[in-house]
């Protein structure tokens, strides 16, 4: 009966916070009072993410980050998935439901492709844009790993929603979201599989005025200079001595007001 209760208080929490868990790997002290307990799942149950880009530009040279700023063409929605082979710059890791187009001052299209996956289902919260609202978008996208990460900023300069698809690195930096910084915390359990033993992390959020620390599949909210975000931990694991031919670990997550 506590584990159903359980059950039913997560799926209650994450509608309210807009964060969409379908399996829970998390009994913790905001549920229960207690001490956290972390229980072990397959890497990529939990979730995986994607963040990816392409644009009609001519002569775009690849590089590590690339800032946005333009009007809003297309406002996100679950069924604006982009066009096969869109992403001519960042590739997808995983498949995207979600796209957001930007024209920028020159005219070029830039489509920006973002995903959270749990367990082969879309969980992507929304951006809340309106079409023709200008906006200033950084896409980073490290060219030592595959991490890709997004932020968007709204006419005033506030960070309104950032992605980190930290698959096999990072790729967003201290600082892309006012004094947001993201670090590893610790191991918090431990699983086998197909591909090894894996360690799960927790993920530590810290601003100048607030501070987390997160499982895999918890969402909360902080304060960031001033404004409430929503926090959804997607997923945070390494492999310990992997046997697969994949990426040798994964901390994801999402902020948005």
């Amino acid at each position: 009966m506590r584990n159903v209760a359980l059950g039913t208080l997560a799926l209650s929490l994450a509608a309210s916070t807009g964060c969409t868990f379908v399996g829970g790997a998390l009994m913790g002290q905001g549920l229960w009072g207690e001490e956290p307990v972390f229980i072990g799942a397959e890497p990529g149950m939990a979730g995986t993410s994607a963040v990816c880009l392409g644009t009609d530009a001519p002569d775009v040279e690849i590089a590590d980050d690339y800032l946005l700023r333009g009007r809003v063409l297309t406002r996100d929605a679950y069924d604006s998935a982009p066009e096969q082979g869109f992403d001519n710059v960042v590739p997808c890791e995983n498949p995207v439901e979600r796209s957001l187009q930007l024209e920028d001052e020159n005219g070029n299209v830039w489509t920006i492709g973002y995903a959270w996956i749990d367990q082969d289902w879309d969980a992507t919260p929304a951006i809340w844009v309106d079409r023709g609202e200008q906006v200033e978008i950084l896409v980073r996208a490290p060219m030592d790993n595959t991490a890709a990460g997004l932020v968007v900023y709204d006419r005033h300069d506030s960070a309104i929603y950032a992605l980190e698809s930290g698959i096999g690195g990072r790729a967003l930096e201290d600082g892309d979201i006012g004094s947001l910084r993201v670090s590893e915390d610790g191991v918090v359990g431990e699983s086998s599989g197909d591909c090894g033993d894996t360690e799960h992390l927790s993920v530590e959020f810290e601003s100048d005025s607030d501070r987390l620390v997160m499982y895999p599949q918890e969402d909360r909210g902080m304060e960031v200079d001033g404004d409430y975000l929503t926090v959804c931990s997607i997923e945070s694991f390494r492999y310990v001595d992997g046997d697969c031919d994949e990426d040798s670990a994964e901390v994801s997550w999402v902020v948005f007001k």
